[in-house]
């Protein structure tokens, strides 16, 4: 599908793709699956959203051609969390998270700290009663109501995840089937964080003629004219969608901080840039 929008659009679009990683899995049918993206879309970027500001984790494989697949590794790396982002934060009134008990292990993000607040729940998964949220598990919450511990509900997986209240709302849908939508979802903090550092490198290249090659191996490399100027210039992009995560994508870009890198731009700067502001002002 990749390889025929880029060859039959006059505009290369822009793509994220995520799934979910293997974590142990090596069968011989799932390895020459995965063997056969790979030659088709390049390796992906492991990134759990817990690290960019979401309220779960949720570690996923990413690949996209806004951006260097070695920069947005590097910037997750290095992107700091708020010690503001609890998990307590998103849940209704009256209901409260556990104190952490054990610390992440990998490939989650390293957030949560025994005897400290819960920054993060487990991952949300599409089907009822997973492991972390039944008998006591990690990912339930203390009702004050019921004195009794209880797995959250849909609209608090909604925030978590960076979605607004009452996304996955529909009259005619059940809860249940909001949670299969929720548990196969790409978590929203992640996405906008991937956009803006997208958007921040071509704000930041500045470039009369930039070269942006596409992560997919087989697709031809294409030619993008970005304009020049002064602070309120404005960068052309090969992509014509984003505009509808816009606004949102600007306010967290703001906040992490502008990331780009391009051919002779050492990836040694990339911790200016995410500490910078001011790529959006």
């Amino acid at each position: 599908m990749l390889r025929h929008l880029q060859t039959h659009q006059a505009r290369v679009p822009a793509y994220i793709l995520e799934n979910v990683p293997l974590l142990g899995d090596t069968r011989s049918h799932v390895m020459a699956n995965v063997h056969q993206i790979r030659s088709w879309i390049g390796p992906a970027v492991l990134l759990d959203a817990a690290r960019v500001g979401s309220r779960a984790h949720r570690p996923r494989l990413w690949w996209t051609n806004l951006l260097p697949r070695e920069v947005l590794r590097r910037a997750y790396e290095i992107v700091p969390r708020s010690s503001h982002l609890i998990v307590d934060s998103i849940l209704d009134i009256g209901q409260c998270s556990q104190v952490v008990k054990v610390v992440d292990r990998s490939p989650m993000a390293m957030v949560n700290r025994v005897g400290q607040p819960k920054m993060v729940l487990p991952t949300f998964v599409s089907f009822p009663t997973s492991h972390a949220y039944r008998e006591g598990g990690p990912g339930l919450v203390w009702d004050t109501c019921l004195q009794q511990l209880v797995e959250p509900n849909v609209d608090e997986k909604d925030r978590a995840m960076g979605f607004p209240i009452g996304m996955t709302f529909v009259p005619s849908i059940s809860e249940v089937s909001r949670r299969q939508v929720l548990g196969q979802a790409m978590d929203l903090n992640c996405l906008t964080w991937i956009v803006s550092l997208g958007m921040a490198e071509q704000r930041w290249l500045r470039a009369t003629f930039v070269i942006v090659t596409p992560l997919v191996s087989s697709l031809p490399t294409v030619t993008v004219e970005a304009s020049t100027g002064g602070e309120e210039s404005y960068t052309f992009h090969p992509w014509s969608t984003w505009d509808v995560l816009g606004e949102h994508v600007k306010v967290v870009a703001h906040d992490v901080g502008g990331v780009c890198c391009s051919s002779g731009v050492p990836l040694g700067d990339l911790e200016e840039r995410v500490a910078s502001p001011k790529v959006f002002a």
